[in-house]
């Protein structure tokens, strides 16, 4: 009886949706690698180019989003 469970559990496993929270971090640096302060960052949608989320560098050219949704579909 364990055996049909198991394997429907393996094959529904590549079909779920698989959302998690991250945390999206980095530096904006220029052409010659200085970094970029106060820099307009903005995470767009894909599928419509719709600005989901918008942030700017700190004095050091470092930006963060946190608690991010990832998805996987």
């Amino acid at each position: 009886m364990k055996s049909p469970v198991l394997l429907f559990l393996i094959l529904s496993t590549p079909f779920t949706q698989v959302r998690a929270q991250a945390i999206l971090s980095g530096t904006v640096q220029d052409g010659v690698g200085s970094s970029m302060p106060f820099a307009s960052i903005a995470l767009v949608n894909i599928r419509d180019s719709s600005i989901s989320k918008s942030t700017s560098s700190d004095e050091q050219g470092l930006y963060s989003f946190q608690n991010q949704q990832l998805k996987n579909e």
